[in-house]
């Protein structure tokens, strides 16, 4: 295995991307890195088993066995690809995340917490 590098910093510029495993497994997207950093979340498997009925009840067996959701996070996220489905999986995760009262609200990746923490310690330093 590679080691990937550590993100890149320069100046006011802070690159990161997906360079550590999930679960055992590298995101080869962010919906695929939502989909394994929040693959035992209700919200998410709400959100999933609507946008793409047929393949989430053939992955999780018609939803009896939602840890499938994990293994398969590949195969669903490419699902998205076709169709304007990635706008489609980002903005009903969006008004999900506004308008739903579930208190368990899916996580950010690892990588995205990352980048935020960064602009919060580079915006605290400049005030």
């Amino acid at each position: 295995m590679i080691k990937i590098k550590d993100y890149i910093e320069k100046d006011f510029l802070y690159v990161v991307y997906q360079k550590d495993p999930i679960e055992g497994q590298f995101a080869t997207s962010l919906e695929e890195a939502i989909i394994l950093t929040n693959h035992e979340n209700n919200l998410l498997h709400n959100l999933i088993s609507s946008l793409k009925p047929t393949i989430y009840k053939n992955i999780t067996n018609n939803g009896k066995n939602k840890d499938l959701l994990k293994e398969n996070s590949f195969r669903l996220q490419q699902s998205f690809g076709n169709n304007s489905g990635k706008s489609e999986f980002a903005s009903k995760l969006l008004y999900e995340l506004i308008t739903s009262d579930d208190t368990e609200k899916p996580k950010l990746p690892k990588y995205i917490q990352d980048g935020f923490s960064w602009l919060e310690n580079k915006l605290r330093k400049e005030i």
